[in-house]
């Protein structure tokens, strides 16, 4: 009997806690008067009112009372909840590498546009074996950031020619005026572009590139 009178008594408690926490705006469950601010709250436990998230309220708050805050927006928890659950925008295709093994050059021409395109492209440039006659023309078009050396790399030089195999001295002269400064320098300790060797070679490889500030390739 003792027991169902305290589960009433308790019972009866709770309902008026109740009716007068939906009946006022709250701070806490302690107030008994309307907040006077420009924020409005609501009881998670009024039938029928809106729910606040779970982050709403503190059981044990400084002073022991159920602290209850203000409910956030529903279209704020959306924005939120499309922004962490957004598909992350695919990065850029990254600009593919050209990679020089063994290339024995050819038309001067040509190979002058194939590097200016390739610049143009802001494409990296990986020379890692034999770059030879006019594939030095990447040393004339291929910025130093964008172009790395490897171990194995070498580069030869030699004087142009016609068809008829008789030397083209400005033809010569246009590739030396092509180069970077450090190619040019390179060439004239050698004996200057007039005297670059029409059936040989002047071999440049990749440590004195490396000397010369190249990158090398990783």
């Amino acid at each position: 009997m003792n027991a169902r009178i305290h589960w009433a008594r308790t019972s009866a408690l709770a309902a008026m806690l109740l009716l007068t926490t939906c009946q006022y705006p709250l701070r806490n469950a302690t107030a008994q008067a309307p907040v006077q601010s420009s924020t409005h709250y609501k009881c998670v436990a009024c039938p029928g009112g809106p729910l606040m998230d779970r982050n709403a309220l503190f059981p044990d708050g400084p002073d022991g009372r159920i602290n209850v805050l203000p409910q956030r927006p529903v279209n704020t928890f959306k924005a939120e909840m499309q922004q962490v659950n957004r598909v992350p925008d695919e990065p850029p295709p990254r600009p593919e590498k050209v990679l020089v093994v063994f290339d024995r050059g050819g038309l001067i021409s040509e190979y002058d546009y194939r590097w200016r395109m390739v610049r143009r492209d802001g494409k990296d440039v990986e020379v890692i074996g034999v770059c030879e006659s006019a594939c030095t023309f990447v040393l004339s078009w291929i910025e130093k950031d964008k172009l790395c050396i490897g171990g194995n790399a070498m580069f030869a030089f030699h004087s142009a020619r016609y068809s008829n195999s008789r030397p083209a001295l400005q033809a010569t002269q246009y590739m030396y005026d092509s180069y970077p400064p450090d190619i040019r320098n390179w060439i004239d300790r050698k004996g200057g572009y007039a005297n670059l060797p029409l059936d040989g070679y002047w071999f440049l490889p990749a440590k004195e590139l490396w000397a010369m500030g190249y990158r090398r390739c990783q």
